[in-house]
């Protein structure tokens, strides 16, 4: 784009992020916005949206052009001599899982024979802070960033053929690079096995479900001092049809329920 802070710019297509805001408006749903993913342009021409941008300014102007979009006040022109008010947003999400090589590469370097330092940690500092002062930009009111979206689990291991970092690790990393600003921070505390309720504690530390979210509660708190904390991921799937990861249906209703209480008891 060659006004990237734009949302008119002709390079960007919201076309159907458009019409599912209408949507959400016209059946009263309350949107939380992702901005997630790197175009081949931004990240050295690499593989996969699950690279960092180069340039972090870049991801910032994004995230001001799209919150000027979805302000409530922006206009849409159909080219027809037709405008629309697009809704509002006032919920920002700063990417996903990034404590996972799925939705971020890599997860750690090798920095010497037994060293490895946790490369996605350090990349997602400049990610959250470009979404976030991309956002406040607009100076509109009640804009609020999370940050995190964190993997339940992690290995910890840069050795690992799938390397990824534990969510309590993952914080403690983020705060060693220096990640000073966010609203919120945000997990997704998904259970590990279907024979496990809202409430089953985790047998290590390197996972972080409902059943000690209060460990990742306290470092946050430890860190950051009273930040709150959006679960902005959750559930439990059904067998049928996942019969691999699924309950029956009414598991599925008992534990969301007991999921609930936990959550509003945090």
């Amino acid at each position: 784009p060659l006004k990237p802070t734009d949302p008119a710019d002709p390079a960007y297509d919201w076309s159907r992020y458009d019409q599912l805001m209408l949507n959400a408006k016209k059946y009263k749903i309350q949107v939380l916005m992702t901005i997630f993913g790197t175009p081949r342009w931004a990240n050295g021409n690499k593989k996969g949206i699950n690279r960092a941008p180069r340039q972090m300014a870049f991801l910032k102007y994004f995230a001001t052009a799209a919150a000027k979009r979805y302000s409530g006040t922006f206009k849409r022109d159909d080219g027809n001599g037709n405008t629309t008010t697009l809704p509002a947003v006032r919920k920002w999400l700063a990417w996903n899982e990034p404590n996972n090589p799925v939705f971020l590469s890599p997860q750690w370097t090798k920095i010497n024979k037994h060293r490895y330092v946790a490369t996605a940690a350090k990349l997602y500092v400049g990610i959250c802070t470009a979404v976030w002062s991309g956002v406040h930009a607009t100076k509109l009111k009640g804009e609020v960033v999370a940050c995190g979206a964190t993997d339940p689990r992690g290995n910890n291991s840069g050795k690992n053929r799938r390397p990824s970092i534990s969510p309590l690790a993952f914080l403690q990393w983020l705060k060693k690079f220096g990640l000073r600003h966010f609203d919120v921070y945000a997990h997704h505390p998904y259970y590990s096995r279907p024979s496990e309720a809202p409430s089953t504690k985790p047998k290590t530390k390197n996972v972080v479900t409902l059943g000690n979210i209060g460990d990742l509660t306290k470092l946050l708190t430890r860190l950051y001092g009273n930040k709150k904390l959006w679960i902005t991921e959750y559930g439990y799937q059904t067998s049928p049809p996942d019969r691999l990861f699924g309950v029956t249906w009414s598991k599925q209703a008992k534990y969301l329920t007991q999921a609930y209480q936990i959550a509003r008891k945090n």
